[in-house]
């Protein structure tokens, strides 16, 4: 048996680890989330437009902004991060206006607010918020994602797809569009049993769940 993780087109780990699946599950909890949220202040406010294309440009390269988590139907198989095929970039790229003078008081306070609000489990797990009408003619970006869906080095990875170097790049062209996964239950494809021994998974037949729940039922009649 092959213990090393199935990775994805990216190189990513295609099923959720222990840990992250604590943190993914935590997320329906105030008292157990652990989102991560990042504010940057911008000189100026940028187009619109360039931005939604900067992230959409960036959820093209960085999968973890498409994928989501999509549990098994039975407890046999991990949770796995799949290509959402109902990716919706306007439900993640956001903008809004703080009210005059526009201090960083309110912005650390609509800050707070964010940093405690849920994020949808059903989609890809992150939303970033442009935040026009700071004091300066400046601008804001609110980042908020869940701590599965990335760590510190990861990170650096999709900030480092999302800025450039200049003020003003040549443009270049979109990178392609990732292909969406199939959702369906029989995400459960690799069956795996559990030694009542050692505990450790391995591979075996799929288990035979209606019959077995017949027969747990009759017990209990």
């Amino acid at each position: 048996m092959n213990d090393l993780p199935e990775l994805d087109a990216a190189g990513l780990p295609e099923e959720l680890s222990a840990f992250d699946q604590i943190l993914h599950r935590g997320e329906a909890n105030p008292r157990t989330r652990s989102g991560i949220m990042t504010l940057e202040i911008l000189d100026t406010t940028p187009n619109w437009v360039k931005f939604q294309t900067r992230f959409d440009n960036a959820s093209r390269k960085v999968l973890r902004l498409r994928q989501k988590v999509v549990m098994p139907t039975l407890p046999t198989a991990a949770p796995r991060w799949v290509i959402d095929p109902d990716f919706n970039l306007d439900f993640h790229v956001r903008r809004m206006r703080v009210p005059e003078p526009g201090t960083l008081r309110q912005l650390f306070d609509l800050a707070e607010v964010a940093a405690q609000s849920p994020l949808d489990i059903s989609r890809p797990l992150w939303t970033a918020t442009l935040v026009e009408g700071l004091e300066g003619g400046r601008a804001a970006v609110l980042m908020h994602l869940s701590h599965a869906v990335t760590d510190g080095v990861g990170a650096v990875e999709m900030f480092a797809n999302l800025y450039d170097l200049e003020r003003d790049p040549p443009p270049q062209a979109p990178p392609p569009l990732p292909v969406p996964q199939d959702l369906s239950p029989t995400l459960v494809r690799r069956p795996v049993a559990r030694s009542a021994f050692s505990g450790r998974p391995r591979e075996g037949r799929a288990l035979q769940a209606p019959d077995s729940a017949h027969r747990l039922c009759r017990q209990f009649r």
